[in-house]
């Protein structure tokens, strides 16, 4: 059915239509149910678990007992809970960040009795969202990839070890992952209104999203894709007037908080790893490749104006790759945005190569998946003079970066050689 044929048909819902509606949220209900059970189990055994007590944390402390979101009667709770004592040196001090007009989306988690519960229920939600990060992800490359590795892969990234991190904090990585590729899916497929509300929505944790989103601002503007912007402002007038009914005086002690946050300085930064590693120019050294990638980036960026879908995806598994090196300090759990490089590499190395290409893609998801649990539970190697959380910080940027060059030419260059139109010939 061509789409021509789809806007002519009745928009009258059917009994069939109806009925199959039904079914489909009878089948939704009864696995977030089956995962709220099971995930009830887990959350009386795991620890952590802190994102996830910080929004709802926060919400009680502003729907029930009427204290300020972003005052310090929330960490010292979420601290509590989370270490049973007041965070020390090199812990994280769980300061809520989130600003207030997106923060009473996660309002709901509040509403629920029994911590557990709402943790189970949380759980589920974030393993639906996962598994809908990796079917958007195949759906957005469009590449042709066998059954096989769909389930190789997708397995793969349910058990990475970034995948676990972010599950075991209750990270907010895992939802912003599903928004940002809902953003590209929808790009691709004109839906820009839809496109605009998403970056609204994942307007937070700039120092992950914040390349992201100014890529994709800068190109909706080379585009003159306008209805991104509408749709955008329309979503966010709505939410700032419901944030301002609720809590007038919010932008002041969220900016506060935010700045707290910084002060604090969890996470990891390239540039204090270089300085570890060289004290005397370590510092310097963290600013040439901080520049040098900014000007990458934009020649990239550049690059992809105008072109195909397939050197635009690529320039934004680049974007992701090179934002952890930029120098912000970034979370463990905030590496999961990627898994869609990765999988653009596992995907596009299969397709290079006809006799051995299966080979070269098993070995890409082994190296991309394994070493990272390897480095966890035996250690890096005593020769690489780092802590083993820089090495596990440091391992998927910067090989994502070195694989996304690797597949460059054949990702956005097909036919790439003289000896692939050959053997296309020849078939």
């Amino acid at each position: 059915m061509s789409f021509k044929d789809f806007q002519k048909a009745s928009s009258r819902l059917t009994i069939r239509d109806a009925g199959f509606l039904v079914l489909a949220a009878v089948i939704v209900t009864l696995v977030l149910a089956g995962l709220a059970v099971g995930n009830y189990y887990l959350a009386n055994v795991l620890p952590d678990g802190g994102e996830f007590y910080l929004l709802r944390i926060g919400g009680r402390s502003f729907l029930f007992d009427r204290i300020e979101p972003y005052s310090g009667v929330v960490p010292a709770r979420v601290q509590d809970q989370v270490y049973g004592r007041a965070a020390l040196s090199g812990d994280d001090a769980y300061i809520l960040d989130i600003p207030f007009h997106l923060l009473i989306i996660f309002f709901p988690l509040a509403l629920f009795p029994d911590v557990l519960i709402a943790r189970a229920f949380w759980m589920a939600f974030s393993e639906i969202a996962l598994a809908g990060y990796i079917y958007f992800s195949f759906r957005l490359l469009e590449r042709q990839i066998s059954i096989f590795f769909i389930i190789l892969i997708s397995i793969a990234c349910f058990v990475s070890f970034y995948t676990y991190y972010a599950f075991f904090e209750g990270s907010l990585a895992i939802l912003l992952g599903l928004a940002y590729i809902g953003i590209l899916l929808s790009l691709q497929i004109r839906f820009d209104e839809l496109a605009g509300a998403l970056m609204v929505l994942s307007g937070f944790q700039w120092e992950v999203g914040g390349p992201f989103l100014l890529f994709i601002v800068l190109w909706v503007v080379w585009e003159k894709r306008w209805r991104v912007f509408f749709g955008a402002a329309m979503l966010a007038f709505i939410l700032l007037v419901v944030s301002f009914f609720l809590y007038p005086g919010w932008v002041i002690s969220f900016l506060r908080a935010t700045w707290n946050s910084i002060q604090v300085g969890y996470g990891f930064s390239v540039h204090e790893i270089l300085d570890q590693i060289w004290p005397a120019f370590g510092s310097t050294l963290g600013w040439i490749l901080t520049a040098v990638l900014v000007v990458l980036l934009g020649y990239e960026w550049a690059g992809a104006r105008g072109t195909d879908s397939h050197r635009f995806i690529w320039a934004i598994c680049l974007t992701f790759a090179a934002t952890p090196l930029l120098g912000f300090r970034v979370e463990m759990d905030q590496l999961l945005f990627l898994t869609l490089p990765v999988i653009l590499i596992v995907v596009v190395s299969r397709e290079r190569w006809r006799k051995f290409g299966n080979g070269a893609a098993i070995f890409l998801v082994l190296f991309y998946f394994g070493v990272p649990w390897l480095l966890y539970t035996q250690g890096a190697p005593q020769w690489i003079d780092l802590p083993d959380g820089e090495i596990l910080f440091l391992f998927w940027p910067l090989f994502v970066f070195i694989g996304l060059y690797w597949v460059r030419w054949w990702t956005i260059r097909p036919p790439r050689t003289w000896l692939d139109q050959t053997g296309k010939v020849k078939q």
